[in-house]
């Protein structure tokens, strides 16, 4: 019995280390349209993300924020990317942490979270977000 409680203690802290730790591409993507973006990475050292700001000339509107899914990166975007810009609507596009361009190789509902966060302090608030 002391050997399966072994093995089933062990396989739970595989399964606990695994989980917030996403599988980067090869190669990380961008969103084409965002290779005209202004490019830089927030938040603190060590814990940095990729950001994307597009503007649009609609520029007193916010803008708006586009969150990508887990081991997902910005390219997920680039059909709405395409049709915000040509309505002139400024986008805010970011690697959530542990993915595509971002530092570090873990990412939590908190990190993730800090990230947007990291992304309104520096481009204000947003009108808009899509997830």
């Amino acid at each position: 019995m002391g050997t399966v409680m072994n093995d089933v203690a062990n396989h739970a802290k595989h399964l606990l280390n695994q989980s917030g730790q996403p599988k980067r591409r090869a190669v990380p993507r961008v969103s084409p349209l965002l290779n005209l973006a202004e490019h830089e990475m927030v938040g603190p050292v060590g814990g940095q993300i990729a950001s994307w700001h597009l503007l649009g000339h609609r520029v007193e509107e916010p803008p708006v924020v586009l969150v990508h899914g887990w081991e997902d990166d910005t390219r997920l975007w680039s059909p709405l990317i395409d049709l915000l810009s040509q309505r002139g609507r400024s986008v805010g596009a970011f690697d959530l942490p542990g993915h595509g361009h971002s530092d570090g190789d873990r990412c939590s509902l908190e990190l993730a979270a800090d990230a947007i966060l990291a992304l309104q302090a520096r481009f204000g608030p947003f009108s808009g977000a899509a997830t």
